[in-house]
């Protein structure tokens, strides 16, 4: 079971969505550490523009990801207020800033759908497939792509 993505075959996972500049996104529940109210960042120098800074939490530094500037190429406007939803990938705690969390569901394995063959920029990466629920359809997030610092946007 790798930690950045559904890890199941059979019967159903829990997914917590949340929303980015309007679409919906979902990532396995035993993921999620927290949720946080936005909170200054301290920036870091060199960091890829997607990562905000870090924060101070409870001792511990964390690393913040712009997810609009992340998977849209835009950072979030400063009108709306937003929450940093703290996750763990590959036993690193990091924050994902978001607009906010929407719902806890349960998916199927036979709910989540390829990404379409023209879908393969590198930048999309960062989603593995498309869950449907109910009239909805949602991005699963791979945590693991979302902080791969390799990546390049410009691409």
């Amino acid at each position: 079971m790798n930690s950045f993505a559904p890890a199941f075959t059979t019967g159903t996972s829990k997914m917590i969505v949340f929303s980015i500049k309007g679409q919906d996104y979902c990532l396995d529940i035993m993921l999620m550490r927290e949720i946080r109210s936005w909170t200054t960042v301290t920036p870091l120098p060199n960091a890829p523009a997607y990562i905000l800074g870090v924060i101070n939490l409870r001792g511990s530094v964390i690393p913040i990801v712009d997810m609009s500037l992340r998977l849209y190429g835009r950072p979030y406007s400063t009108d709306k207020q937003r929450v940093v939803a703290i996750v763990e990938c590959q036993n690193k705690i990091s924050g994902l800033l978001v607009d906010d969390v929407t719902d806890i569901i349960d998916i199927t394995p036979g709910s989540i759908q390829e990404l379409p063959e023209f879908a393969t920029h590198l930048s999309l990466r960062a989603v593995s497939g498309l869950a449907t629920h109910q009239d909805r359809m949602m991005g699963v997030l791979r945590l693991d792509e979302v902080f791969n610092v390799e990546i390049d946007l410009s691409e």
